[in-house]
């Protein structure tokens, strides 16, 4: 027969506590071991990354990168100075056109004003003179340039100072103003 044991149920639970132990014990070992090897993995891609910033600090500060920094500072002073001159171009232009549309006009109104015995050899323009060299067949059509030309309001002081007879024509310079200067006939 066979031994009767009292405690003999007892004993089959303990063996199942002793894994659900076991599996504490596994657990909080795993987790422990996650501890410790967590910060090491950080401390190596910290590692890394200095090693990283190292390198790009050290390719940064290289010979050839200053030369480049130095020589894009030089092509934006050149590029800023090119856009300045660009800008004046610009304006000189515009203004240029400005001018020869006065001169154009100018030329047109003295025209009109001449008759068909004149013919002009050239114009002289300044600022806030002009003076006119023509030939004519007679002195009166000189005279009517002169009068044709006085009655106009933006010119002033006409004045012929030269008549010289040549060949049976007549060369005379004519020259006047502008009243209150070209600049005020621009606006």
């Amino acid at each position: 027969m066979r031994d009767f044991n009292f405690f003999e149920p007892y004993i089959g639970k303990n063996k199942s506590l002793t894994g659900v132990k076991q599996g504490k014990k596994l657990v909080l070992l795993g987790m422990m071991a996650l501890m410790i090897l967590y910060p090491i993995y950080n401390g190596w891609q910290l590692y890394k990354t200095q090693k990283q910033v190292i390198t790009v600090g050290l390719i940064a500060e290289s010979s050839e990168i200053r030369e480049g920094k130095r020589t894009m500072g030089e092509l934006t002073k050149n590029l800023e100075e090119l856009q300045t001159k660009h800008q004046n171009m610009v304006t000189l232009i515009k203004n240029q056109q400005q001018q020869d549309m006065i001169n154009d006009l100018l030329i047109y109104t003295i025209n009109d004003q001449l008759p068909e015995e004149v013919f002009l050899q050239s114009i002289k323009m300044s600022l806030d003179k002009v003076e006119i060299q023509g030939v004519a067949k007679n002195k009166m059509s000189i005279a009517l340039v002169e009068n044709n030309l006085s009655r106009i309001e933006i010119f002033e002081n006409v004045f012929i100072p030269s008549i010289i007879e040549n060949s049976g024509y007549y060369t005379f310079t004519l020259s006047f103003t502008f009243k209150g200067g070209i600049n005020d006939e621009a606006n």
